[in-house]
């Protein structure tokens, strides 16, 4: 697919999330500009600004994935156990289940939750954090906290923008944290750009999965 081609995708992608999130009609505005490395371009839809990541940049380079401590989008709360260890607070029933570990800066929560697409309902198991208290300033990278100073409002979503699609959106009230969402497009893809192994180096291979015996003959009859 060619660039432009991504971009239109990346950016329907976007609209879909925003509208799942429900982006205010009546607050609706678009603008869209470029922006310097280590981003490529800001785009604003109401309530909402995405950020684009250069090539050379992987999106989780400029996303605190860190606050998550190794857990990640589609664990299950038994799953999210055996690297976070025994939950703070955890509800069993169906459907809405959800586990919480209590961590510093706040809270991680992996609830099998449900959001609106048109009319369907879609539920998944969703990875988030609750921080205690944060502002924007601590948390984001500064290349994209500096295009916000201005922008601040009741209710604001960053979006950060994978691959695929959105990797992670960060919810401001005013200039505090209030959530921040792992999505499922936000996978830890290597940068495009990685560089090949120099000469002389070691290269590792995966060795090729034995071939099959071949069938036995058949007995006699």
């Amino acid at each position: 697919m060619s660039r432009s081609g991504s971009t239109l995708v990346l950016g329907l992608a976007a609209l879909a999330l925003l509208a799942a999130l429900g982006c205010d009609d009546e607050d609706y505005d678009h603008f869209e500009y470029e922006a310097q490395s280590p981003l490529t371009r800001v785009e604003g839809y109401g309530s909402s600004i995405v950020f684009y990541t250069a090539p050379a940049v992987s999106w989780y380079e400029l996303a605190p994935i860190e606050l998550f401590e190794g857990l990640r989008p589609g664990m299950t709360t038994e799953e999210a156990k055996t690297v976070a260890g025994t939950p703070d607070q955890e509800t069993n029933r169906l459907p809405g289940r959800s586990a919480s570990f209590r961590r510093a800066k706040g809270n991680i929560i992996v609830a099998y939750s449900v959001s609106s697409s048109g009319s369907d309902e879609i539920w998944k198991w969703r990875l988030r954090f609750e921080p205690t208290a944060m502002t924007y300033g601590e948390l984001l990278h500064p290349a994209i906290a500096a295009h916000l100073g201005g922008r601040l409002r009741d209710r604001l979503e960053v979006v950060i923008m994978a691959a695929e699609g959105p990797g992670m959106t960060i919810v401001l009230h005013g200039d505090k944290v209030a959530s921040i969402h792992w999505l499922p497009y936000g996978t830890l893809e290597p940068k495009a750009t990685d560089p090949a192994p120099t000469e002389g180096a070691e290269v590792k291979t995966v060795p090729p999965a034995p071939k099959p015996p071949a069938p036995s003959p058949p007995s006699p009859v």
